[in-house]
């Protein structure tokens, strides 16, 4: 059997029980997210890893989120009241102050918005209030944020299990304390020139309707070339108004035969008609054609149609 000597190193070793509470004993580190310390971005937010290196009555730190969101109560001065109910009525209390990170400037950063933050709560008299979270196991209350008396690399915070004492709630505005009970969905703002217009028609011309077998109102055929299309008559536009004349002159000068090719008498009021006199109706009908309009000979004499 071998036994072992005791020796000086002992005493350097922690027995396993104190092992467990030292490393259940280790301070609270997180990220102490405040909206409003910004005067030109009211809605902007700042992140401050905090660390709390000291707490005093039964804080339960086990049931605290890693991350606080805290608001600044804008408006109502109540930072001297409400330091005067924790000192008479002594809730569990904790004190932070700026965590230290590896990076350098990281750590400057941090540390500079901390202390702002702590002179922006002395400066305004205010408060900073901030909820336990949607998955914390605790019924209600928060966190109420102070300035430490005597520095400003400290802040003071109350805590609150349940509720907030009626004394402080009743000087708050309602939104501070509704704000609270869940952690707020951080969404992102967007522009008023990003959010959706509704559509607005690009043209105020339609799509003329398709023919349909027959006559129609308005509608003409004017010579029976192939390809031609049709065009609903009415006012030209300043566009199709010289157009429109030469076309109308173009036509005078052919002055079309109405002997040796007759329309159907069903379509006789769409075509070009000549009155008593001889003069040409002022009623003509316009159309668009990717073919050249044949020239026709007065003096020749089409056969008629079987």
């Amino acid at each position: 059997m071998v036994f072992r000597l005791p020796t000086h190193l002992d005493n350097f070793i922690p027995p396993p029980s104190t092992q467990v509470q030292s490393q259940l004993g280790r301070p609270w580190r997180g990220i102490l997210t405040v909206r409003g310390m910004r005067a030109s971005d009211p809605g902007g937010n700042q992140e401050i890893r905090v660390t709390a290196v000291e707490t005093d009555g039964d804080s339960q730190v086990a049931g605290w989120p890693t991350q606080f969101f805290a608001h600044l109560v804008h408006g109502s001065p109540i930072l001297r009241e409400a330091r005067a109910w924790i000192h008479q009525h002594a809730p569990p209390i904790a004190t932070f102050m700026p965590d230290r990170i590896a990076d350098p400037d990281a750590n400057v950063v941090n540390q500079t918005t901390f202390r702002s933050l702590s002179r922006i709560l002395f400066e305004n008299q205010i408060v900073a209030i901030a909820g336990w979270g949607s998955s914390s196991t605790f019924p209600g209350g928060g966190v109420i944020i102070i300035p430490a008396e005597h520095s400003s690399a400290l802040l003071v915070a109350a805590l609150f299990f349940e509720q907030f004492p009626d004394a402080l709630a009743s000087r708050l505005p309602p939104t501070s304390t509704s704000l609270v009970t869940h952690a707020p969905h951080m969404q992102p703002h967007i522009p008023s020139f990003m959010s959706p217009q509704p559509m607005q028609p690009i043209s105020q011309y339609s799509v003329s309707p398709p023919l349909s077998a027959g006559p129609r109102p308005g509608y003409g055929m004017v010579h029976s070339a192939p390809n031609v299309s049709y065009q609903r008559l009415g006012s030209p536009s300043p566009v199709e108004q010289p157009i429109r004349r030469s076309r109308q002159e173009h036509h005078l000068r052919l002055q079309l035969p109405t002997s040796p090719i007759q329309p159907p008498s069903s379509s006789l009021s769409s075509f070009e008609t000549q009155d008593d006199a001889g003069a040409q109706s002022p009623h003509f009908l316009a159309y668009q054609s990717n073919t050249t309009t044949p020239h026709y000979n007065r003096h020749h004499h089409y056969p008629r149609p079987e």
